[in-house]
């Protein structure tokens, strides 16, 4: 049996994973995100599935690499500090660290490695260099395209005629190109835009070189896996596997998984339909264990539809798990025994091997806690579901959320050193401040009003 049976975007078939490149470990790469605003939903579902493989290949002792990047300079960065008058660096530098706060509060494991676009211009210079050199981009006017013609299998992952293909919707049709398609390596730089030197002059590189760039820098041979929304499909993982492979001589990536769009009303969330919601605020109003559940309630490749009656749903799931393992730890272990504590692992293991099925996930978390007995068992139970799922399941009352003042002085205290640890950056004191709550009997929530904070038990 495979350790994980995943679809493979590339082949259009579930392919088996046993073992990585170098053996006892896994190097996944997934598309980050462009940083000039806050993260909306849809940003938060990749986020998740990715977090999740992280925890799957970890929870069966492997050891992961996985790197996900920061497109810290674009055309949309530039416009807005213009029209906010601000430098662009600071306006990127703001967008990455929201992104980041919001990963953990999403309580996403962390990542190994997050290079910035502009911290890797030496070496999308280098590989757009060797490309030259192998005939399969050349330069007109300063500006460097790449070849679509030189690469035979261009289309290969998309499954596009390339007699049919137009430009990349980041690349305006250029008149001297020699193909329409071929897209651009690097672009001068105007008087007023961020720039570098390089070979071709002042400029700055185009936007699918940089992954390309980013992944040869910290993976010297074929990734496992290669992660992104399904928009990212075409043409920017398309473009990924035509520069990366006409340069090297192995695979950019041995499997492409693809995750679904988040979807308001049948249309894909997205800035430029302004139907989205920003992460942050669905985040202080459900909290990340509702958020998180509502992301794995439905099959990672398939749309999920993002209505208030799905929140809902998702929030009160989990209050209902949470109140029933509570519930549970009260009850005497009976004909409960290590056993059945196994087989419900197993199960739970089980579903996500199979193609990360996370709704059939949460169908055995649910029979579990109908099952389960004795406090010994939920805290595992607790734990399994926190280290497969990232669930943070501690049962909460139905206590209000008050400020910190309406507490004891002990606690509001530790609370607010929580607070001066996140506004030094130090979020692992922070982290650690809140665990300590917890075993007190104490959770917090920030939200718009500031943080509060109630007893659970």
């Amino acid at each position: 049996m495979a350790l994980l049976d995943i679809y493979d975007s590339y082949s259009k078939q579930i392919k088996s994973f046993n073992e990585g490149v170098e053996p006892g470990s896994v190097k996944l790469y997934v598309c980050g995100v462009t940083v000039y605003d806050h993260c909306h939903v849809g940003h938060g579902r990749v986020f998740i599935v990715t977090d999740l493989m992280q925890r799957f290949f970890k929870s069966k002792g492997l050891e992961c690499f996985f790197i996900r990047n920061i497109t810290d300079i674009d055309d949309k960065i530039i416009n807005k500090a213009k029209a906010e008058n601000r430098p662009w660096h600071a306006l990127a530098e703001e967008y990455t660290l929201s992104m980041q706060e919001l990963c953990r509060d999403l309580c996403c494991l962390p990542v190994q490695a997050e290079p910035k676009a502009t911290q890797s211009i030496p070496q999308m210079i280098a590989m757009i260099e060797r490309l030259i050199e192998k005939k399969s981009a050349y330069v007109i006017d300063s500006e460097v395209f790449f070849s679509v013609d030189s690469f035979a299998r261009y289309g290969c992952l998309s499954g596009q005629d390339l007699d049919a293909l137009q430009a990349g919707h980041r690349v305006d049709v250029d008149a001297h190109k020699r193909n329409p398609g071929d897209f651009t390596l690097w672009k001068p730089s105007k008087s007023d835009e961020p720039g570098w030197d390089s070979p071709w002059g002042f400029g700055r590189p185009g936007w699918h070189i940089e992954c390309s760039a980013m992944v040869t820098d910290y993976c010297h041979s074929s990734l496992d896996f290669h992660l992104g929304g399904m928009d990212l499909k075409f043409p920017h993982h398309e473009n990924e596997i035509a520069q990366s492979e006409a340069c090297h001589d192995h695979p950019l990536a041995n499997c492409w998984v693809h995750i679904g769009f988040v979807t308001v009303d049948g249309e894909k969330m997205s800035k430029s339909l302004y139907n989205f919601k920003y992460l942050k605020g669905t985040l202080e109003a459900i909290g990340p264990a509702a958020l998180r559940y509502f992301y794995l309630s439905t099959h990672y490749r398939q749309p999920l539809a993002f209505t208030e009656e799905k929140i809902q749903d998702a929030k009160n799931s989990v209050q209902s798990l949470m109140k029933q393992l509570h519930t549970a730890r009260s009850q005497d272990v009976g004909l409960f025994t290590e056993s059945d504590f196994e087989t419900i692992r197993q199960s739970l293991e089980q579903a996500l091997s199979q193609d990360l099925n996370t709704p059939e996930a949460l169908v055995v978390l649910h029979k579990a806690v109908h099952q389960i007995k004795g406090a010994h068992f939920v805290e595992k139970l607790i734990g399994l579901v926190d280290a497969l799922l990232g669930l943070n399941l501690t049962f909460v009352d139905d206590n209000p959320w008050v400020p910190l003042q309406s507490m004891p002085i002990e606690i509001a205290e530790m609370a607010q050193r929580r607070l001066t640890a996140r506004g030094l950056k130090d979020y692992y004191a922070a982290d650690q401040i809140r665990k300590d709550l917890l075993e007190l009997g104490y959770e917090l929530q920030d939200s718009p009003q500031g943080t509060l904070i109630r007893f659970y038990r």
